[in-house]
């Protein structure tokens, strides 16, 4: 399970925290050019909130 929160900034960029209790969000993070740990990682994707959105699902996928 992840948990995903995405905070739409004012410049077309989104700010990404993801958490879980077992998957590598890390990994994911790190595809966006963040980082953190492996249960809790973050970054910012320079696309809109609803772009950034998919683009996260693709990598999840």
């Amino acid at each position: 399970d992840i948990a995903i929160l995405l905070k739409a900034e004012a410049d077309d960029r989104t700010r990404v925290s993801l958490r879980s209790k077992g998957t590598d969000v890390n990994a994911i993070a790190s595809n966006f050019g963040g980082g953190g740990h492996i249960r809790a990682s973050g970054c910012t994707i320079n696309l809109p909130l609803q772009e950034a959105k998919q683009a996260l699902i693709e990598v999840i996928k």
